[in-house]
């Protein structure tokens, strides 16, 4: 297999999501039911709006806060957001590791304040970044696959595209690119060295 670039999401694939985290916070703090909690982040309107970059972070944090109907301070909201990204050391090390053999694109649906806890991680191991509140597209938006072919300069037939979501891998081959879909490291990593 002819593969020039490797393009990860992060979501649990180089970080863990701790939704419970985020969740329990909430719960916690605004004394409001999990489903309630639930609909609030994950309003289509305003979940979508953010983490395409059309809803800046203190209107997401007010919208949500409305919906709950809790008063919790923007510093605190923040804090309890951003504590679903985890690193996964594991993956960072060994995709680190790959720079020797091919160029390393992030391409990942996030918001401003996520990406600000994993940033600088993220590019210490990458060539280029897409993100999605960068571009105002998410996965799986064909646009945002073509968006990153652009900036990695590479045809999709040269390109390993890795994400556990079977909706973005769909999205990605359908224009041609090589997928992988990520459930675990010890398979990734075997996966990957046969391509060496």
């Amino acid at each position: 297999m002819d593969v020039n670039w490797i393009f990860f999401d992060i979501g649990n694939v180089l970080c863990y999501l701790d939704f419970e985290s985020v969740w329990n916070g909430f719960i916690t703090e605004c004394g409001s039911p999990l489903d309630k909690i639930q609909n609030a982040l994950y309003d289509e309107y305003l979940f979508n709006g953010f983490e395409c970059g059309r809803l800046s972070p203190e209107n997401y944090y007010s919208g949500v806060m409305k919906k709950i109907g809790c008063s919790l301070s923007y510093e605190r909201f923040v804090e309890i957001w951003n504590s679903i990204v985890i690193k996964n050391d594991r993956m960072f090390n060994f995709v680190k590791s790959l720079k020797d053999h091919f160029k390393i694109l992030i391409l990942s649906n996030t918001n401003v304040l996520n990406a600000s806890v994993i940033d600088k991680d993220i590019r210490e191991i990458s060539d280029k970044v897409v993100y999605s509140y960068e571009v105002g597209y998410m996965k799986p938006d064909p646009e945002i696959f073509r968006i990153a072919l652009h900036r990695a300069d590479e045809p999709p037939e040269n390109v390993l595209f890795v994400d556990d979501l079977i909706e973005n891998i769909l999205s990605a081959k359908h224009i041609g690119l090589k997928t992988y879909l990520f459930d675990n490291y010890d398979s990734f990593k075997k996966y990957i060295e046969e391509l060496f």
